[in-house]
């Protein structure tokens, strides 16, 4: 594993007298990107000794999409159910499929196992500029936010973040350099026409969800697993790996051997050609 170092308050508006003070939280450290074996993380902790707060993002492959986990003790009192997730100027996000959590430590944990940087009211008609084919965060959306905000009713977390630009990026490269490990051919990832299409998927899923290993329901376990499937050129699955992206006791997904059913429509190099790809997804396990 190695470690890549990456080297304003904000004007209070006016507020009702019983309104909590937002609290504000300056870095203590610079960002920090993991090279893990099957995953990045940008990493960046905030606030002063006796007050520390983690931000961090989580990718397991070249995407737009990533997990999201913010600890540390003003934390403790929020609840997914009832947080908004501000990234910048950019809308709220109200996503309900978070989890809490302990970070050894940090202390209490809001846990997201699938976020994305939302796009601003008509920015969805305007593609972002793309100099390869594989997904990404946008480092130009990267580029407009500045501070994370986590807001529960008038409680509010500020992180003064600055510009996430060359982060952004440095994690964007981490990811799609996974490839490699992966045994694929990343060059020809760069310039591919189209990566894989799921074309039985809706089956797949139903035959996972009904599954739910009863060991894990009997006590009420939930996880989030990440999903890579390698998908050779014919579009059937090749490989099929499973990573914990949360703490497991009994919980053993059985997707991968689910996913020996799955067809797809093949990659496509340049020339479209098949080729070898990979397709991600992830499996949150709850208990309504």
């Amino acid at each position: 594993m190695s470690l890549a170092a990456l080297g304003c308050m904000f004007a209070s508006p006016v507020r009702a007298a019983d309104d909590p003070a937002p609290v504000v939280l300056e870095p203590s450290s610079q960002w920090v990107v993991d090279f893990a074996e099957d995953k990045c993380r940008l990493l960046r902790t905030f606030g002063e000794e006796g007050n520390r707060h983690l931000l961090s993002f989580e990718q397991h492959g070249p995407s737009a999409w990533f997990g999201f986990i913010v600890a540390g003790p003003k934390i403790e009192e929020f609840r997914p159910s009832r947080t908004e997730i501000q990234f910048g100027d950019y809308p709220p996000i109200e996503y309900r499929g978070g989890y809490t959590g302990i970070n050894d430590e940090y202390g209490a944990a809001l846990i997201y196992s699938l976020l994305k940087f939302p796009r601003s009211k008509g920015q969805d008609k305007v593609a972002p500029a793309r100099l390869h084919s594989l997904p990404e965060i946008d480092p130009a959306q990267a580029s407009k936010i500045a501070a994370i905000t986590i807001r529960q009713g008038k409680r509010k977390v500020v992180f003064n973040t600055g510009k996430l630009t060359e982060a952004i990026k440095v994690l964007n490269q981490c990811s799609q350099d996974l490839l490699n490990s992966w045994g694929l051919d990343l060059e020809r990832h760069r310039t591919a026409m189209r990566l894989p299409i799921w074309t039985n998927d809706a089956v797949i899923w139903e035959r996972v969800r009904r599954r739910y290993p009863d060991r894990a329901a009997r006590i009420g376990e939930q996880a989030v697993f990440r999903l890579r499937a390698i998908v050779d050129e014919a579009g059937l699955v090749a490989e099929c790996t499973m990573l914990e992206a949360t703490i497991v006791q009994k919980l053993e997904s059985p997707a991968c051997e689910s996913m020996r059913n799955a067809r797809f429509e093949p990659a496509l190099d340049l020339q479209g050609r098949p080729m070898r790809s990979f397709y991600l997804t992830t499996i949150s396990y709850r208990i309504n």
